[in-house]
């Protein structure tokens, strides 16, 4: 199934499923991984960016032990209702996004992971920094819960982990240097120019007033430009001045090998090397879609021994029936 498709302005965020979805299976599966796998790894990373549900869901007839289970690790309230975690910004980035619980729970576990752990009387860099020390390190614990099948959930659930994972480290570099908190000296920019026909292009005034009036949390105020894997632009940063110049499609390509090397090590190397798919990557990378379904097409086209379909609510519809 191919996703709907939309002007970029519109798709905002989604449109990194061409990163989260797309070249998440493609490099699973030329990593070693089977393409049921491949498919749970990628539907994973990608629905962080789809699961916008907060509110307790009242389950009836779980099995006794699955409901013991969850119970045990406070996933079903005083109610009788199972939590989900809300793990989406698309939506809240705009009012909600400014408020700190939103930021705490959603944003920095998720999409803005900082650097590296706080060290002792040290504050915490919540700038991102790619291939981060903390995102790194939880996505080494999942691939290393693959192979442990007495671990809650087994191998779906370290699969599920893992995809999830993913998303949070894919996103370390196209969020680099931005914070998922509220912080002015990080993420006020101004001065946002695109790379077109060969010069630079600045934003017109009012485009360029409109990106400001986003709030200073994230990339809030690039609007959607660091999600766009073949824009090249850049900005500067409104403190200080200084100019960031950001390729896309090289920082994006920088993470798609740093993904598929560390999914082909879990794999003992049995997959496709990096420089047999490295070119065709780029080719997904770099073309200037004009739409998602653009997007998704074309990782279709160029990795076509590679299945791709994402729906949203698949995975849901298949776990919850009745009214919900």
């Amino acid at each position: 199934m191919i996703p709907s498709p939309g002007e970029p302005s519109q798709i905002g965020e989604c449109i990194q499923l061409d990163v989260h979805y797309c070249a998440v299976k493609v490099l699973a599966r030329c990593s070693g991984f089977s393409d049921e796998d491949a498919q749970t790894i990628a539907f994973a990373s990608q629905y962080v960016d789809d699961a916008t549900e907060h509110k307790g869901i009242l389950v009836k007839d779980l099995p006794e032990a699955l409901e013991n289970a969850l119970r045990s690790r406070n996933m079903i309230n005083d109610a009788g209702q199972f939590e989900p975690v809300c793990t989406a910004h698309k939506g809240i980035q705009y009012l909600s996004g400014l408020r700190e619980e939103v930021q705490r729970k959603v944003y920095i576990p998720f999409h803005f992971v900082p650097g590296s752990p706080r060290e002792p009387l040290v504050p915490l860099d919540r700038r991102v920094v790619p291939n981060g020390q903390i995102v790194s390190q939880l996505l080494d614990h999942w691939l290393h819960r693959l192979g442990d099948e007495h671990q809650f959930g087994g191998r779906l659930a370290a699969l599920v982990g893992l995809g999830v994972a993913l998303h949070s480290y894919a996103d370390t570099w196209s969020h680099h240097g931005f914070s998922g908190r509220r912080e002015p000296e990080a993420n006020d920019i101004g001065r946002i120019s695109i790379w077109k026909d060969d010069t630079w292009v600045p934003l017109g005034i009012l485009e360029q007033l409109q990106f400001n009036a986003m709030p200073s949390v994230g990339h809030g105020e690039a609007m959607n430009l660091p999600d766009l894997s073949h824009v090249t632009w850049k900005y500067e940063e409104s403190g200080d001045g200084t100019v960031h110049a950001r390729q896309n499609t090289e920082i994006f390509l920088g993470a798609a090998e740093h993904i598929h090397r560390k999914l082909s090590k879990a794999n003992g190397n049995e997959g496709k090397p990096w420089s047999d798919i490295s070119g065709r990557v780029r080719s997904c990378l770099e073309f200037p879609a004009e739409s998602l379904e653009e997007k998704f097409l074309k990782w279709q086209e160029v990795f076509h021994e590679v299945h791709l379909e994402y729906e949203p609510k698949q995975w849901r519809r298949t776990a919850l029936s009745g009214d919900g």
